[in-house]
């Protein structure tokens, strides 16, 4: 039945094929509905005030949570490497790459605070795009970002818990879509100066070519299993940060850019882009009043990814006993070895280290979600039942479980699979 209704297109297009098997389910998105918000104990039901709350609380998210980690000695320098290289020019691009550029756009993207809708755009591009290259040549060449292209709407979206809590919500800025074709041309010839340089971390599996949440589970799997032939534990600490790409501090951002060869006109106009931003939120068909965003990279954006890929490049430079994985803010590390005892101190030593990362860097470690889990076979998971494992990190227990979901893949602890493939026949 579904070779006769997804199509040659739609096959080679996974997100399309699960469009198509959803509709014939009768599963539709659901649409994040908000009939009250609750900001510190005050009850909001009005639907402008809830907007108004939102922008408030999200614009806030950064700054707020940079106060409570406090002013600290530790510099974030120590932990990069300075590379020789340099990038020190966006090149100007061209008319074909540009009706490329908009001749690629997927006509259902959300619009903008502009109302120019992709569709419209996508329609224009053989008459805009000589006007649209000039315009965007005119970008690199005074090295300056229009304001009007970084407006973002923030439309807030439910992930879990109370639903009258705004922390249990993920702000996704919209922008115009002029502006993602600017952030592209600009994306693709920064990604491919850090590529080229090998300035990005071979810890990172995230926002990459080549890499996916399939290529890090692979890498990490494959190493267990090894060492489970090995007869070697893994323990591996599931790392688990607050607001993460809400809470990029401008001013670090920019001096890791310096350091990773970034200086000139690209630097300036990389520095126009992420100065005076400034977001409006919208419920419903309420729209709050604008306020400026002080740190953070727009979630929703194309190059927000990557500025948040540079800002946690260092993150495996302040370990020692511990291999890091990340794919963007989601983030495990694995020791292994024969004694409990030498793991135990190998990660507990390992996740200080990562403390001060973490204050000089100004983010912040959500404990209580953060886990770790032992791996091993069933008979050397069985000869450990009568110890505890004390993992902490700024003396504060860590949770250890059994299982756990990492990148969308449950994992147990003798990485048997069968809790995952329960998961997927229950779906």
């Amino acid at each position: 039945m579904l070779k006769n209704i997804i199509t040659p297109g739609q096959k080679r297009n996974p997100k399309q094929v699960w469009k198509t098997i959803n509709n014939l389910l009768g599963k539709q998105n659901k649409q994040t509905v908000v009939n009250e918000l609750d900001i510190e104990g005050e009850i909001l039901t009005n639907p402008r005030d809830i907007a108004e709350g939102f922008d408030d609380y999200f614009s806030n998210i950064g700054p707020n949570l940079a106060s409570k980690t406090g002013t600290s000695n530790y510099d974030f320098e120590k932990y990069i490497k300075k590379t020789k290289s340099e990038f020190a020019a966006f090149q100007p691009t061209t008319i074909s790459n540009v009706c490329h550029l908009l001749s690629g756009l997927s006509s259902n993207k959300a619009t903008g605070i502009d109302k120019i809708s992709s569709k419209i755009i996508k329609t224009a591009a053989p008459v805009i795009s000589d006007s649209l290259t000039y315009i965007f040549n005119q970008v690199v060449t005074q090295s300056c970002f229009p304001d009007e292209w970084k407006m973002a709407r923030v439309t807030p979206i439910f992930k879990n818990g109370q639903r009258n809590l705004p922390e249990n919500y993920r702000p996704i800025s919209v922008l115009p879509v002029i502006c993602k074709i600017m952030e592209r041309i600009l994306y693709d010839q920064l990604y491919n100066y850090l590529t080229k340089f090998g300035i990005l971390s071979d810890c990172q599996f995230g926002f990459g070519k080549s890499h996916s949440t399939t290529t890090a589970l692979l890498d990490c799997t494959n190493e267990w299993y090894v060492n489970l032939d090995r007869k070697l534990f893994n323990l591996v600490v599931l790392i688990d940060l607050k607001k993460e790409f809400d809470t990029v501090d401008h001013q670090i951002l920019m001096r890791k850019l310096e350091l990773c060869g970034i200086k000139g006109q690209a630097f300036t106009l990389l520095k126009s882009y992420l100065t005076n931003r400034n977001q409006i939120c919208q419920v419903k068909n309420v729209i709050s009043s604008d306020r400026t965003i002080r740190c953070g990279v727009p979630q929703g954006s194309i190059l927000g990814p990557l500025f948040f890929l540079l800002y946690i490049n260092d993150l495996p430079q302040c370990l020692n006993e511990t291999k890091p994985r990340l794919f963007a803010d989601d983030t495990n590390l694995t020791a292994a070895g024969q004694s409990i005892t030498e793991l135990e101190n190998a990660v507990n030593s390992d996740l200080e280290d990562l403390r001060k990362w973490l204050i000089a860097n100004k983010l912040s470690l959500n404990v209580a979600k953060t886990e770790f889990i032992l791996i091993g076979s069933k008979p050397m998971i069985k000869g450990t039942t009568d110890l505890h494992l004390n993992i902490k990190i700024d003396n504060k227990p860590i949770k250890q479980i059994q299982e756990c979901k990492s990148l969308g893949v449950i994992i147990d602890q003798y990485l048997s699979w069968n809790s995952n493939t329960e998961n997927i026949c229950k779906k």
